[in-house]
C-alpha cells in the first residue's frame, strides 16, 4: 500500500460496495485490502475498522469485537502506547461502543 494518504482501490471499493448493501462482497474487498497493507502500516488499523465495522452491521459481533480490539491494539502499538493519541482514544471509543452494543458495558 502506498502511504499516500489515499484510500486504496479495495478499500474504496468495500465502501462502495457496502454502501450499495452489497455486504458479502464489501466484507471481501475489506480482507483484500487488510491483505495488501504490510503490519506496521498507518492504514492497516483504520481498514481493520472498516472490516469490524461492517461486520458488526452483519451481525458477526463476536467477530467484530475481536477486530475492535486488534484495531486497539494495532493504534497502541503505531502510537508506542500513548493512550492520548487521537488514534487510540478513537479506538478505545468504537470498542466501547461496540460493547455496549452487546450488552457489555461492564467491559467497555
Amino acid at each position: 500500500m502506498r502511504d499516500n494518504g489515499a484510500k486504496s482501490d479495495p478499500e474504496r471499493e468495500a465502501l462502495d460496495l457496502w454502501e450499495s448493501g452489497r455486504l458479502t462482497e464489501a466484507e471481501a474487498k475489506y480482507r483484500e485490502a487488510f491483505a495488501l497493507t504490510v503490519a506496521g502500516h498507518w492504514g492497516r488499523p483504520h481498514i481493520r475498522a472498516g472490516l469490524a465495522s461492517l461486520l458488526a452491521a452483519q451481525g458477526k459481533t463476536q467477530e467484530a469485537r475481536a477486530e475492535f480490539e486488534q484495531v486497539l491494539e494495532e493504534e497502541l502499538a503505531l502510537a508506542r502506547g500513548d493512550q492520548a493519541d487521537p488514534c487510540v482514544v478513537a479506538a478505545r471509543y468504537f470498542l466501547a461502543d461496540h460493547l455496549v452494543g452487546l450488552g457489555s458495558a461492564s467491559e467497555a
